[in-house]
């Protein structure tokens, strides 16, 4: 998993994961560790080639938390909507189409692998 905050930026960030190995569970981390790392007094941006980040934490969450969380990842979703919540600021999902090539998406990618 990786978070790419920009060209040598301090909260550039890679990991191996824990727990079952997906692209989802990649996704999640990458996730989770940029709202723990950014400062909760100021808009977060996080931009993906993937909608479910924005379905999962403005759409589907609020029902998985009233249902117990039943769903894969929970541990990570839970942990992240926790701190989403004690965010004075907003976060706001950005998805761009996978086909979009720039350095940015190229930069985050490499950092993943």
């Amino acid at each position: 998993a990786g978070a790419y905050w920009g060209t040598r930026h301090e909260n550039n960030w890679t990991a191996n994961l824990h727990g079952t190995p997906s692209t989802t569970r990649a996704l999640l981390c990458a996730t989770l560790h940029a709202v723990y790392s950014a400062d909760p007094c100021r808009t977060l941006r996080i931009w993906s080639d993937s909608n479910y980040l924005a379905l999962m934490y403005a759409h589907w969450a609020p029902a998985l938390a009233r249902l117990g969380w039943p769903c894969a990842h929970s541990d990570i979703i839970q942990t992240t909507v926790t701190l989403l919540a004690a965010r004075p600021s907003p976060v706001q999902f950005y998805s761009v189409r996978p086909s979009v090539e720039n350095d940015n998406m190229r930069a985050a990618t490499t950092l993943a692998k």
